[in-house]
């Protein structure tokens, strides 16, 4: 079904429920999406399945697949209330367009799900959401978390291999101050909603964003730097690996044509046989182009991790190398190549210990 007649029947649905119902007449409602699908080449490592504890792998072929580079479809919606008062929410749904089947797992609203208010002091939100980590480190990675090794790493809350830990929160709490002298400030509750286990634990975090400048909205020169902080607390015992905290800080310049970041992230873990594990990495990011979209991006991920137990204490490299070209504002055109050098992390000897994992893609997007 062409993209134009689908957005005509959604237009057409939304108004004629407003009408129906006139409380929501004065709502503005938004409907947007991405479909992205590309073709990918992946080595035998890159499909393997390292067991680090064990030092086994599970055997993998190099393989030629379709994969989706962050397909979306969500919704948002405003109403003001007056004297600087909004209603607001935003829903948001993660699909693989190659199948149809949604992205990661079973969650319907897997991107977001959140409602809340914008006042005259900042917005307050509660429900799954980005978190302040998130929001601190999105735009000083050029690839805004997209394409191969982004700042986002593996996003999980017990892996050694990742960047900044977990990036969305259920049963959340999220206050984002408007800026003052250039500075927002966040500060967010999650409610682990478990009360024998720690599988699911309370978290705390608050962040300090400084931005100057408006590339966005306005092509020119913009500085950042920005640090945030994740603690995670949890009754009961805890699971086998366990992420206490997660604390970040970076700093980027970026021009029309130009853009260069760095940033830091440290992981304290703890739990089951794991005694003071850290992992800290040193995170790049970097853009050269001919305008605001077009041209070549660049990420590096230098994790150095100490104290798990059977593994080596060594420095990881991970590198991901990307091109975008616009034929449109909202048709793209990607290729991209990542590579792991995960060995120097691996149990020595092990079977794991040879893995360089390797992947390449070329895609398409489209924005509505």
């Amino acid at each position: 079904m062409p993209i134009a007649n689908s957005r005509s029947r959604v237009r057409a649905a939304l108004i004629a429920t407003a009408l129906a119902c006139p409380g929501l007449s004065s709502a503005q409602v938004t409907l947007y999406g991405l479909v992205d699908v590309g073709v990918e080449w992946s080595n035998d490592d890159a499909n393997r399945s390292p067991n680090f504890a064990t030092g086994t792998v599970a055997q993998g072929d190099s393989t030629l697949r379709m994969n989706n580079g962050g397909s979306r479809l969500g919704v948002r919606g405003v109403e003001d209330l007056g004297g600087g008062w909004r209603a607001i929410f935003g829903i948001e749904h993660r699909f693989a367009p190659d199948t149809g089947a949604a992205a990661g797992g079973a969650t319907f609203w897997n991107g977001f799900a959140w409602v809340g208010l914008e006042t005259p002091w900042g917005r307050l939100t509660a429900g799954r959401q980005y978190n302040p980590v998130f929001w601190t480190f999105l735009t000083m990675d050029y690839t805004e978390y997209g394409l191969y090794n982004n700042w986002a790493g593996a996003s999980t809350q017990a892996n050694f291999l990742s960047t900044i830990g977990p990036i969305r929160t259920d049963n959340s709490i999220l206050f984002r101050s408007r800026p003052i002298f250039d500075v927002t400030a966040s500060l967010m509750y999650a409610f682990g909603e478990q009360s024998t286990s720690a599988d699911r634990t309370d978290i705390w975090g608050a962040s300090l964003h400084w931005r100057r400048g408006s590339w966005e909205r306005a092509p020119g020169t913009e500085l950042q730097a920005g640090i945030a902080h994740h603690r995670f607390d949890g009754p009961g015992a805890r699971p086998a690996t366990f992420l206490e905290s997660v604390t970040v800080a970076g700093g980027s310049y970026r021009n029309s044509t130009f853009g260069v970041s760095l940033a830091y992230s440290m992981l304290d873990l703890a739990g089951g046989s794991i005694d003071n594990l850290m992992s800290s990495i040193w995170i790049n990011s970097g853009r050269t182009g001919i305008n605001r979209y077009a041209g070549f991006y660049l990420n590096l991920l230098h994790n150095d991790v100490s104290g798990f137990a059977g593994v080596a204490n060594g420095k990881a490299l991970q590198w991901g190398l990307g091109y975008i070209h616009p034929l449109h504002r909202k048709f793209w055109i990607a290729a991209a190549i990542g590579a792991n050098d995960i060995s120097p992390v691996s149990p020595a000897g092990s079977a794991a210990a040879a893995l360089d994992p390797l992947r390449f893609t070329v895609a398409i997007r489209q924005f509505f």
